[in-house]
C-alpha cells in the first residue's frame, strides 16, 4: 500500500503486524510514522517515530526513524502556519520575442530580470477538507523591448476533499495581464480535477478547465473567447518516490469572438524528473501541439493549420533550506501557414527563489 501512495491504508495493517509479533514493533512504528508524515499529521507521525527510536536507536530503522523525526521536528514551525510565501529573482534571455496570444514573432533578441511572488493562506476546515487563497506576480522587465515586458496578477481559490484515496478539488483563477505596461488579456478560469493512486505505483489526474478571456484592446477584441480544455496525466515514480515518469493529454476548443480564431487542439506531454544528486533535480520534457482551425483565415484565405514541439531541461538545487537556484532552457519550434506564427525560439532563464 505504501509503494502504491496508499499511506492512510497501510496504517492499520502495520497496527495489526505489530500487534501479532512483537518483534515487527520498530519497524512498523517506523513505517506507521511514515504513514502519517506523508497524510500530513506530523504529530501521530511524531508520536510513532520515537516509539521506533526508543526500542533501538542503533537500527537501521532506529536511524531512519531518528532522522525522519528531526525533520518534522525541524518542520514544526512551518507546518504550523496558515501562509506561505515564496519570492523569486531571476534572468531570461530570449533569442525571439514573441506574442503567442497575438500571433506574434519578432525575431528579436533581448535580456530581461524577471521577479516573480507567491503566496497562500489556508482556511482552518475540518479534515478531509482544505482550502486555500493564493495571489502571485509574475514580472519581467526587458533591457531594450519595453513594449514586451509583462506583468501578471493572478488571485486564485482552491479547495478540495479526499474521498477514501480520491482527492477531488475546484478551482478559481483570476488573471489579470499587462504588456508593455498596457492592459491586455484579463480571464476567469474555473477548473474540478481529481486525483487517485493507481496498482503498480501509479497516479493519475484528470482534470476540465473553462476560461474566459476578455482581450483589453479594442484590436484584439475579435480573440475574445471561451476555451475549454479536457485531460489527465499519469505519473510513475521511482527511487522511493523522488523521481517520475509522466505522459499526458489534452483535447481543447476555443469558440471565440471572430470566426478565424476559433480552433480544436490536442497536446501531448511526456517527461522525466530524476534526483541527480544531493538536493538536485532535473527534469527532461517534451511538448506537441496541434491547432486546427475551424474557419478561413482572411490574410491566407484558408484555414489556418498549427503544430508546435517544445523541448525544456530544467536543473534545480536547493540549499540552506529555504533557497532553490533553478536553470530552465526551452527549444520552441512552431510550424504554421501563417507566417507570423512560423518561428523558432530559444528561452534560457536562470534565477533563486525563497520560501517561508
Amino acid at each position: 500500500m505504501q509503494a502504491q501512495s496508499n499511506y492512510g491504508g497501510s496504517i492499520a495493517p502495520f497496527q495489526a503486524a505489530m500487534r501479532y509479533d512483537r518483534e515487527f514493533a520498530q519497524l512498523a512504528n517506523y513505517h506507521i510514522g511514515l504513514a502519517h508524515y506523508k497524510e500530513g499529521r506530523r504529530q501521530e507521525a511524531a508520536a510513532a517515530l520515537r516509539q521506533a527510536v526508543a526500542l533501538d536507536p542503533g537500527s537501521d530503522a532506529g536511524r531512519n526513524a531518528g532522522t525522519l523525526l528531526e525533520t518534522i521536528e525541524r518542520q514544526g514551525s512551518d507546518a504550523a502556519k496558515p501562509w506561505r510565501l515564496k519570492v523569486g529573482l531571476g534572468g531570461e534571455y530570449d533569442d525571439n520575442l514573441t506574442v503567442e496570444e497575438q500571433d506574434l514573432a519578432t525575431d528579436q533578441a533581448d535580456f530581461a530580470t524577471v521577479l516573480e511572488l507567491e503566496g497562500g493562506y489556508r482556511f482552518k476546515v475540518p479534515k478531509p477538507y482544505e482550502a486555500e487563497i493564493s495571489y502571485s506576480l509574475y514580472q519581467s522587465l526587458y533591457d531594450d523591448y519595453s513594449q514586451f515586458d509583462l506583468q501578471t496578477h493572478t488571485l486564485g481559490l482552491a479547495g478540495s476533499r479526499d474521498f477514501d484515496g480520491v482527492e477531488a478539488g475546484l478551482s478559481y483563477a483570476y488573471s489579470y495581464m499587462f504588456l508593455g505596461r498596457e492592459g491586455f488579456l484579463q480571464s476567469h478560469r474555473l477548473t474540478p480535477n481529481a486525483g487517485f493512486s493507481l496498482p503498480h505505483g501509479l497516479y493519475a489526474s484528470l482534470s476540465y478547465t473553462i476560461e474566459d478571456k476578455d482581450f483589453r484592446k479594442t484590436t484584439d477584441n475579435g480573440r475574445d473567447g471561451v476555451n475549454q480544455a479536457v485531460g489527465g496525466d499519469l505519473f510513475a515514480f521511482f527511487m522511493e518516490n523522488r523521481g517520475y515518469v509522466q505522459v499526458g493529454y489534452r483535447l481543447e476548443n476555443e469558440n471565440a469572438t471572430a470566426d478565424e480564431f476559433d480552433y480544436w487542439g490536442h497536446t501531448v506531454l511526456a517527461a522525466v524528473q530524476v534526483p541527480a544528486w544531493y538536493e538536485t533535480k532535473a527534469r527532461l520534457s517534451v511538448k506537441y501541439q496541434d491547432k486546427g482551425y475551424s474557419h478561413v483565415t482572411p490574410d491566407i484565405g484558408v484555414e489556418r493549420d498549427d503544430t508546435k514541439q517544445t523541448v525544456g531541461f530544467m536543473v534545480s538545487r536547493k540549499f540552506l533550506e529555504r533557497y532553490e537556484a533553478k536553470v530552465d532552457y526551452q527549444y520552441i519550434d512552431s510550424d504554421s501557414n501563417l507566417e507570423s506564427s512560423d518561428y523558432t525560439e530559444n528561452v534560457l532563464f536562470f534565477g533563486v527563489s525563497a520560501t517561508f
